[in-house]
């Protein structure tokens, strides 16, 4: 299995992606390894929560709150919601 980056970078593997992450003006970012390098390369889609779980399960660090937001940035929680 492969994973779409972005148009610049194109496709790694899902061990080359170390973290999933929303930089500071909420876009998607993954960190990734390349030739050795580590870089954070913006994605040009939101992942959905069933690409972030699948990337989880192979190490890539996703923090829960990421992952409870889900890829439109939704509460993807079960459950009663609470007040934030």
């Amino acid at each position: 299995m492969t994973i779409w980056i972005n148009h610049r970078l194109g496709i790694v593997g899902p061990r080359e992606v170390l973290r999933v992450l929303r930089n500071r003006i909420g876009d998607w970012c993954a960190e990734v390894v390349i030739n050795g390098q580590i870089q954070i390369e913006v994605l040009d889609y939101h992942p959905s929560v069933a690409l972030m779980r699948l990337l989880r399960n192979e190490g890539t660090d996703i923090a829960d709150e990421v992952l409870n937001r889900g890829a439109e940035g939704e509460d993807m929680r079960q459950g009663p919601k609470r007040a934030e």
